[in-house]
């Protein structure tokens, strides 16, 4: 079944952007330039990822997004495609959903590489709805907050289990620290930032994270981390 994309943006170049970036991929892309429109049709179908534009007439992307969580798809990926750059912007969208944060400009292969990663991050199987998230090689098990790969399964704390999910579900791609700190602590900075740099470690050896087993997480200077697959020889 091929997958569809719903994109709005009140700007014809982004939404051309979104649409070939997203046709690129094998998705069925509808793109709108008003908020009434893009209602309608949500309400309608059941859509594999949404990409919004926060500054538009009439009803802001940011309130679109608050939307479409309290509505019948809370679920969707929503990846924001924004002029807007700020941290405060970043963290106020993330805190209210979002899945990914991109800003304007960017290439058509950037946000391509984005729109795939969101509809990659988790691979079920079959129609089971409580099937556990897998991600590549590893599966998560949400209610006993366990990971396991070809190694023995790990039992992660709280923060370690969700870090190590958020890092899987962008794998390949950079994971700042502002997403972590509000995908997992719900605020934009710790009281003692090397917490997170401990979780890291911890999760790094108890999952195996290193190039003989196939992945490789590591520090992104003045940005965040990434978790990559590698190809031993």
């Amino acid at each position: 079944m091929t997958r569809l994309a719903l994109a709005l943006d009140d700007e014809q170049i982004w939404r051309n952007a979104v649409k070939d970036a997203a046709l690129g991929l094998g998705l069925e892309v509808e793109t709108f330039d008003a908020f009434d429109r893009f209602r309608a049709r949500f309400q309608q179908v059941s859509a594999d990822l949404v990409v919004l534009d926060w500054n538009m007439p009439g009803r802001s992307g940011l309130e679109v997004l608050n939307w479409i969580r309290e509505g019948r798809q809370p679920d969707v990926p929503v990846i924001m495609l924004t002029s807007r750059g700020s941290d405060d912007d970043i963290i106020a969208a993330l805190g209210a959903g979002a899945d990914d944060y991109v800003s304007k400009p960017c290439s058509t292969a950037v946000l391509a590489a984005r729109i795939n990663t969101h509809l990659n991050r988790i691979a079920v199987t079959g129609d089971d709805r409580n099937a556990s998230p897998r991600y590549g090689d590893v599966v998560f098990d949400d209610a006993t907050k366990t990971a396991q790969r070809s190694i023995p399964t790990e039992q992660l704390t709280d923060k370690e289990y969700a870090i190590a999910r958020l890092l899987f579900a962008s794998l390949n791609a950079p994971v700042a620290r502002e997403t972590v700190y509000a995908k997992v602590w719900g605020q934009s900075e710790l009281v003692n930032s090397r917490s997170l740099d401990t979780h890291i470690a911890s999760l790094r050896k108890k999952l195996g994270l290193r190039p003989a087993n196939g992945y490789k997480l590591s520090p992104v200077y003045g940005f965040g981390y990434r978790l990559e697959t590698v190809t031993t020889g």
